[in-house]
C-alpha cells in the first residue's frame, strides 16, 4: 500500500469547536465583537481566510489572518502527532 486517504476533519476529529475558538479570538481582538457560534457559522462558505477577509471590519485583515492561523489548533502539528502514531499501527 502506497497511500491511505481519509477525511480527517469532521470524520476522525470534531475540529469545529477549535475553529470557533480561533474565530472568536480574531473577531474579539480586531473588531471588539463577541460573536456567537451561530453568527460565525452563518459566515461559512469561503475558506477560513476568506471568512476573515469578507466579514472583519478592521482594516488589518492580514494581521487578523496571522492571528487566526496560529491560534487555530488545527494548524498546529503537535495537536495531531499522537493520532499519526496511532494510524501507523494499522499498517
Amino acid at each position: 500500500m502506497k497511500a491511505v486517504l481519509f477525511d480527517f476533519d469532521g470524520t476522525l476529529a470534531n475540529t469545529l469547536p477549535l475553529c470557533f475558538h480561533a474565530f472568536h479570538q480574531v473577531f474579539k481582538e480586531f473588531d471588539g465583537k463577541s460573536l456567537s457560534d451561530e453568527e460565525i457559522k452563518s459566515m461559512f462558505g469561503p475558506s477560513e481566510t476568506g471568512i476573515i477577509r469578507r466579514n472583519l471590519l478592521h482594516k488589518h485583515k492580514e494581521k487578523a489572518i496571522e492571528l487566526y492561523l496560529p491560534s487555530n489548533p488545527m494548524n498546529k502539528w503537535k495537536a495531531y502527532k499522537n493520532l499519526w502514531r496511532r494510524c501507523k499501527d494499522f499498517f
